[in-house]
Order: C-alpha cells, then structure tokens, then sequence
C-alpha cells in the first residue's frame, strides 16, 4: 500500500471540502435562481392580470357611457352611421293610453308623448358609394298585453310625414316584416334609405292606440324597441 505524508493527507482533505463547498453552492445557487424565476412568473401573471382588468373596466366604462348618452354607432368600412337619442332607452312604451285619431296622434307634442332621434352618416372612402340604413321596431313581446292591430304609428323625417306602404300613419301589424339577420321574426321595417356622402336627419316617431279599440277595465300595454342598422 502507498504511503501519503501528512502535506499530502491535508490537501485531500481539501480538495474534499472544496467539492462539497461547491456542490452545497450549486444548490444554494439553483434554489435562487428557481425563486427568482417563480418571482417573474407571478410577476407576469399579475402584470397580465392587471392589463386584463384594466381593458375590461375601460370597455364596461366606454360601453356605460354610450348607453348614458344614447348613441349607437354603425361601422362600415371606410363610413358611418351614428344614431342617438336624447332618452334615456330606446325602448318606447304605452301604458294605459286612451284611444284617438290619427289626426290627434300625429300631433302629439307633450313630454312623453314622442321619440326623437338623429341619424348621421359619412364616406370617406371612394370605394363606397353609398351608405344603407333600416329603421325597425321590435316589440318586447313578453310584456305587451295589447293587440299590434290597435296601435298606429307615425314617423316624421325633417319634419315631414314619411310614407309606409304609401300611407303616413300604418298599424303595426300592416308594417313590412324586417329581413335584418339581426333583428327577431317580430322586427318591422319602419323606414329604409339610401344616402351618399354626408347626412345628418332628424326624426320623430309617434305611437298610439287606435280610435276603434273598445276600452274595457283590463290594463293595457304596448312596448317595443326602435333599432338602426346600416349596412
């Protein structure tokens, strides 16, 4: 067997210690180096999270703010259509609405009595040459308690009656049905038309209750929603 001298015993010793010094240093090392990445991890799921939460608030704000004030925008291309309301909806109701005349109705003027309402358009673009926009009612037919037959309505453009089916004031139930995908079987068309370049026209609707509806002791109800959709 060889024989090592004390000088050299130490140094085995020491490289020794030396290994496991470094072994111990590694791990001390890759436990750090471990930590710091769950840290960016989690760092980065927060960030994320927080972008998420931040665009979804921004978009709940925007999309509250719209409703606040009305407006409903259409997006075509290189043009567009804007309709708002100074009301608070656009959902338009009778409740409890004594019969009349037509002549009565298509004046009705008070607080409550009518729905105004502006429709804007533009092109910007010369691959457009015009811009298509459809006026529907949809009647919320859950709670709608009186017959379409008995309600009569009135659209004014400018201040001027507009014609359906060559008439100025129609029933509901006469009123074209709407072929919009967007709309339900229910929807009718109350005016369409066809602009070029920019527009900006003023509107206001009128509902009432036919003068040949038979009043009873029943409460009644009628209720829709008037939609623009441009394409």
């Amino acid at each position: 067997m060889e024989h090592l001298d004390d000088e050299e015993n130490i140094t085995i010793i020491k490289d020794s210690l030396n290994n496991e010094e470094l072994k111990v240093a590694d791990k001390v090392a890759d436990e750090i180096l471990q930590k710091e990445e769950q840290e960016q991890k989690r760092l980065l799921l927060f960030v994320l999270i927080f972008v998420l939460l931040t665009l979804f608030v921004s978009f709940a704000g925007f999309s509250l703010f719209k409703i606040k004030q009305g407006s409903n925008n259409n997006i075509i291309n290189a043009g567009a259509v804007a309709f708002s309301y100074s009301e608070r909806t656009n959902a338009i109701s009778m409740i409890n609405t004594y019969p009349m005349t037509d002549e009565v109705g298509k004046k009705l003027s008070g607080i409550g009595e009518y729905f105004e309402f502006t429709i804007s358009t533009r092109i910007e673009s010369a691959k457009i040459s015009n811009i298509t926009y459809e006026i529907t009612l949809t009647p919320i037919e859950n709670e709608n308690t009186l017959d379409e037959k008995y309600v009569r309505v009135y659209l004014e453009e400018n201040g001027k009656a507009v014609l359906v089916n060559k008439n100025e004031v129609n029933s509901f139930n006469k009123l074209p049905n709407s072929n919009l995908t967007t709309r339900n079987k229910s929807s009718k068309q109350l005016y369409k038309k066809t602009v070029s370049g920019k527009t900006l026209s003023t509107y206001k609707f009128r509902m009432w209750v036919d003068e040949d509806y038979k009043v009873d002791n029943v409460s009644r109800t009628f209720k829709c929603y008037l939609y623009v959709d441009a394409y």
